[in-house]
């Protein structure tokens, strides 16, 4: 779904909880940067139909931004990261995995950078306010 022509996208796909019979939504956000390149915020799963959507858009994806440290968001970053090699990733400072402390580089996370409150050092800090909460 496009929120502004030519600048911001939202894409959605369902996500079952596989522990019970309950499905919710999952969203992604994509923004083209100033350079022409895209800046994709909590990266859904990477299908056919999402590389698609994506590639309609006619921009490389620059940046893969991982917002938080919940597994629903966590588990397509490093499958959509491997689709687009050279992105940089960004996670969202304090990642962990329940039930125990585990490495982001185990769920396929490289990341360039930790996402700080108010960066004014991060490539897209002159279009896009970033807060951490």
């Amino acid at each position: 779904m496009q929120i502004e022509k030519g600048v911001m996208w939202v894409f959605e796909q369902p996500q079952s909880l596989g522990f019970s019979d309950v499905t919710t939504n999952v969203r992604m956000v994509v923004i083209k940067l100033k350079s022409g390149g895209l800046w994709v915020h909590a990266p859904i799963a990477p299908t056919k139909e999402c590389l698609a959507l994506l590639k309609e858009l006619d921009a490389p994806v620059e940046y893969i931004i991982l917002p938080t440290f919940a597994y629903e968001h966590k588990i397509f970053v490093g499958p959509f990261a491997r689709r687009f090699p050279k992105a940089k990733v960004y996670v969202a400072p304090k990642q962990w995995s329940w039930p125990i402390n585990l490495p982001v580089q185990l769920f396929g996370i490289f990341p360039t950078g930790v996402l700080k409150n108010d960066d004014t050092e991060t490539p897209w800090a002159d279009e896009i306010e970033q807060k951490v909460l």
